[in-house]
């Protein structure tokens, strides 16, 4: 049994679009994210809440400048701060 890209798509859709001439890419494109929009949805929902959260519980729970994490330093310093080195402080604090 060969898989599907993702759960909802079936392997006839798949088999129609390459029977269509569809390579991958507009497979992908065509075909399965019109079918995974919702889905996308609620990832992206749920996403930036998180990372709302991550910067917002901080900001209210550690009023101490020097706890809190960087993202909310930087927000706090950005008024004051060159452009060029506030994007090379976004950078530094979104790696891992």
């Amino acid at each position: 049994m060969r898989r599907t890209v993702a759960v909802s798509v079936s392997s006839e859709l798949l088999d129609a679009a390459k029977v269509d001439g569809a390579g991958p890419l507009t497979t992908m494109w065509r075909v399965v994210l019109p079918l995974a929009r919702s889905i996308l949805a609620a990832v992206s929902v749920l996403s930036v809440v998180t990372a709302r959260k991550d910067f917002l519980w901080p900001l209210l729970v550690l009023p101490d400048p020097a706890r809190q994490p960087l993202s909310v330093f930087l927000r706090r310093m950005a008024q004051d701060t060159p452009p060029n080195s506030l994007v090379a402080g976004l950078v530094r604090v979104s790696l891992p």
